[in-house]
């Protein structure tokens, strides 16, 4: 099958979302399909403008489109971000025959909804939105709702997707993000050092005022633990903490992916703080290495099982991530049995899986009428599933 991909984040696999889109392309590739990927690298409408992105990424996806006659004999084109809501309406006007699947990397009109819920402010930074920064709910809903089919990267994400109608429950499925395989089939390292650890970019969303707080208070209560922050500069990140408690802070700016294993390993306890995660890859990583994870109830934490693959904390509150990162530092045998069972959880999460079923997904969709209420034609493009 031919695939064309639209990603609104760049191709980069030292970040999240680059990781998730580069790596289905090989692994769909892998089983046959052709497959390309155009990333805003490709299309972003001058890129050194640091306002309005989201906008420019969404007009210069269309015009690339476009400019590729809409990408005429693909038979899928998956899309990623809610900044496709404009090549989506334009693909539906020009009655398309591929097949539109967005592949979500974030409902973006979720993660507005759990930053204002649990945050009280709904942008990255915290800061009150400009002009150019609409919420735009309806019109960013059209990328999930005028597809054929939605993939997402938690049960939290489907439970939203699906009371909002996005779409039907057989044009939704849950696929949690794989990981790196050198990240899977390690032996647990059982005897840790006392160290916490976080990491992430020094963002609103990723709740480091809940971080600042939780650590402030565990490092003084527990004197012989260390905090090491993965991601973020030094000078940054060290006087946002306790003047008393910094020589305890240990701050790495960049850990590359090949490393970032043995940075996992020398903690024993990690920390998502976020207010909102579509799926949280730090903390599928860390289980992968051995950490006991303790988190917010967001994404792919939201549905571990609390007090045995994880502690997943009861809100969003500096209280309740002390409280269940106290648990694990006084009580060393259960931090390894959680640490054991995280473990285990997160084995299933493999390319090769993954990939599978994406593909049964999109020929299941492909067999089903458009949601133009067209019968789509077998595409004459080379697809290995076509009927002679």
């Amino acid at each position: 099958m031919n695939v064309v991909a639209l990603s609104n984040s760049a191709l980069t696999e030292s970040q999240g979302t680059g990781y998730v889109v580069v790596n289905y392309a090989r692994a769909l590739s892998a089983l046959g399909h052709e497959v390309r990927i155009f990333g805003p690298e490709t299309f972003e409408l001058w890129p050194t403008v640091r306002r309005a992105r989201r906008w420019r990424i969404a007009v210069g996806m269309a015009l690339h489109a476009l400019r590729n006659r809409l990408h005429r004999g693909a038979g899928v084109i998956l899309v990623h971000g809610a900044e496709s809501w404009l090549v989506i309406v334009l693909l539906r006007v020009a009655r398309t025959e591929s097949l539109l699947v967005h592949q979500s990397n974030g409902l973006e009109t979720l993660h507005q909804s759990n930053l204002e819920r649990h945050a009280g402010r709904d942008t990255l930074s915290g800061r009150r939105r400009r002009w150019y920064q609409p919420r735009a709910q309806r019109l960013l809903a059209l990328s999930f709702t005028r597809v054929d089919g939605l993939v997402l990267v938690s049960k939290a994400e489907y439970r939203y997707a699906a009371a909002a109608a996005y779409q039907t429950s057989e044009r939704l499925l849950v696929i949690e993000n794989p990981l790196p395989q050198s990240f899977l089939g390690q032996p647990l390292r059982a005897p840790r050092p006392r160290v916490i650890g976080w990491c992430g970019a020094w963002l609103w969303t990723k709740g480091t005022n809940l971080l600042v707080e939780a650590a402030n208070e565990l490092l003084s209560r527990h004197t012989d633990v260390v905090l090491q922050i993965a991601g973020v500069g030094d000078a940054e990140v060290r006087p946002e903490f306790h003047p008393e408690l910094r020589t305890r802070i240990v701050v790495a700016p960049f850990i590359a992916k090949s490393e970032l294993r043995a940075w996992y390993e020398s903690v024993s306890i990690l920390l998502m703080t976020s207010y909102s995660e579509s799926f949280g890859l730090v903390a599928a990583e860390a289980m992968a290495c051995g950490c006991a994870v303790v988190s917010t109830p967001t994404g792919f934490a939201a549905d571990l099982r609390d007090g045995e693959e994880a502690i997943v904390a009861s809100d969003f509150s500096a209280l309740t991530l002390v409280e269940g990162a106290d648990r694990l530092l006084e009580d060393d045998d259960l931090r390894q049995r959680v640490a054991a069972a995280g473990h285990r959880r997160v084995q299933e999460l493999r390319w090769d899986d993954a990939a599978r079923r994406m593909d049964a997904f999109l020929e299941h969709l492909r067999e089903a009428p458009s949601r133009s209420g067209m019968q789509r034609p077998d595409p004459a493009c080379g697809d290995r599933h076509a009927k002679p």
